[in-house]
């Protein structure tokens, strides 16, 4: 029998600007994940905490990991080093997004974003190559080590028209996260009579009962309900556990998530920034929570006019 863990985070889903980026990333282990010790296995060139004077990949929380000074030094390191060894060769964010999405013509996702066709960010960003390289090939030895085999990650980045699109079709932002979430797994992950898996995911927001979404995201899989409450929902599906907790960052492959979703979502409002900034050269970058946003709006209000952009391809109504 072969064992596989699965977790699942976001990142953006409260700004008005840019994209909300959710994740999976899957792991194949040899012994039971839901007992796996990532850290230990992976130890010393994984870190769950991290100091400017550590060597290693902080690899927790995104909202640890970009912070303090280094920040996105620490996040690009980690998140490319991930991708690397999850075979992603991009070298700008188009053929990222592209590549984590499954899309390879990149307009699904990227459509009519004119801040990312003008400028398209470099991957690695801010980081020497021969850096993000060096560390991706540590991982590479250590999942080795520890008798790991695969690593597969996948992504869906919906910017604000789709994003809106979305909202129209579900209602609400909690509905839209789930949906969302539960197809970008089922590109990472289908049950299997042949794997024993454990899938994890942060708690979306206040929700408690994910039964109804996982029925209809997995029909024809049977699915029953173990635990449903605000700090844990649980459920046996096709055989295997689904997880829904709080504080789910604390298991790696949802910190893993958290971060590629992050590094995503930062370089999309690094190439956001400098667009507008071609225009508007006196405008302070944003990037993109709800105040903020708001006086970003209103700064680019005659630009965004003079260039056709609509506000639904720009504001997130929700």
């Amino acid at each position: 029998m072969k064992h596989e863990f699965v977790g699942l985070d976001e990142a953006g889903l409260g700004p008005n600007l840019g994209p909300l980026v959710c994740t999976a990333t899957s792991w194949e282990l040899p012994a039971d994940a839901a007992g796996f010790d990532f850290y230990a296995a992976l130890s010393p060139t994984v870190l769950q905490s991290g100091k400017a004077k550590d060597v290693g990949l902080h690899i927790a929380d995104s909202k640890d990991v970009f912070s303090g000074k280094g920040a996105f030094g620490r996040l690009e390191r980690a998140a490319v080093a991930l991708l690397r060894n999850a075979g992603c060769q991009s070298a700008t964010l188009l053929e990222l997004i592209a590549w984590l999405t499954g899309d390879s013509t990149g307009e699904k996702s990227t459509a009519g974003e004119l801040w990312l066709e003008s400028d398209n960010v470099a991957v690695p960003f801010e980081l020497d190559a021969s850096d993000v390289d060096s560390w991706a090939r540590r991982l590479e030895a250590a999942i080795k080590l520890a008798n790991m085999g695969s690593l597969h990650i996948s992504s869906s980045v919906l910017f604000p028209r789709q994003f809106n699109k979305r909202i129209d079709e579900t209602g609400n932002k909690s509905l839209l996260l789930s949906t969302t979430m539960l197809e970008t797994v089922k590109r990472a992950w289908l049950p299997s009579s042949d794997v024993a898996s454990f899938v994890v995911s942060d708690k979306h927001g206040g929700r408690n009962r994910y039964g109804d979404l996982l029925s209809t995201a997995y029909s024809g899989h049977s699915l029953d309900t173990l635990e449903e409450g605000p700090e844990l929902s649980r459920y046996a599906l096709g055989g295997n556990e689904v997880r829904f907790q709080v504080g789910g960052e604390a298991h790696l492959p949802v910190a893993a998530a958290s971060i590629v979703s992050k590094y995503v979502r930062e370089l999309s409002m690094e190439a956001f920034n400098r667009f507008w900034k071609r225009h508007l050269p006196d405008i302070k970058p944003t990037k993109g929570y709800p105040n903020d946003a708001k006086r970003f709006r209103d700064e680019t209000a005659e630009t965004r006019k003079c260039l056709g952009v609509a506000d639904a391809d720009f504001w997130r109504a929700r």
